[in-house]
């Protein structure tokens, strides 16, 4: 069981591409993730059955090359604000391990592999979704750009930096949880 890249910091040497010059934004985070279920099985009178999963592992990853920042715009404040895009996959997804490593330390065993397919699935989409749903693409703004307008509304960016670093400062506490305790609503 692991999960590894969830915990960095950004500094503006981490974004190496070049602005699009038809940019909304000053500054642009890519991040991805990969998840490993790799499971095992019993075979018994030549059948498959028991399938359980035999570990977890989650990599967080930056994807520098696709990250931008105008020069002109690099200041503190818009750094703390791309923290956050790297902060809200990176907690989801350690969330989504918690869920996962659970589900593995139950010894919970499924008579088909596609049993334990539809449950692993039930407890990532969702996160998978959430993580869609918060973050901006190059063609449409999500949740956070849209609440915080990329940053420049220092009161929402305050309340979604709270949650952040409550969430970080906590790993029991789920980044769904910290959000809606700062008033944060997420559709």
């Amino acid at each position: 069981m692991s999960i590894t890249g969830h915990t960095l910091t950004l500094t503006w040497q981490d974004f190496l591409g070049n602005a699009p010059t038809n940019a909304r934004s000053d500054a642009f985070t890519s991040t991805s993730y990969g998840v490993q279920t790799p499971y095992t099985m019993s075979v018994r009178q030549g059948r498959q059955s028991d399938f359980r999963l035999s570990t977890v592992s989650v990599q967080v990853k930056l994807d520098r090359a696709q990250m931008w920042s105008r020069p002109s715009a690099r200041t503190p404040e818009l750094l703390r604000h791309e923290q956050g895009h790297y902060d809200i996959t990176a907690l989801l997804m350690r969330d989504m391990h918690t869920d996962l490593t659970a589900l593995l330390q139950s010894g919970r065993t499924f008579p088909t592999k596609q049993a334990l397919e539809q449950a692993i699935a039930d407890l990532q989409q969702p996160t998978v979704d959430l993580d869609d749903r918060l973050q901006s693409t190059s063609t449409a703004d999500g949740i956070y750009d849209q609440q915080t307008d990329h940053g420049r509304n220092a009161t929402v960016q305050g309340r979604w930096s709270t949650a952040l670093t409550g969430a970080r400062s906590n790993p029991a506490t789920k980044l769904v949880d910290c959000l809606r305790n700062q008033g944060i609503v997420l559709r």
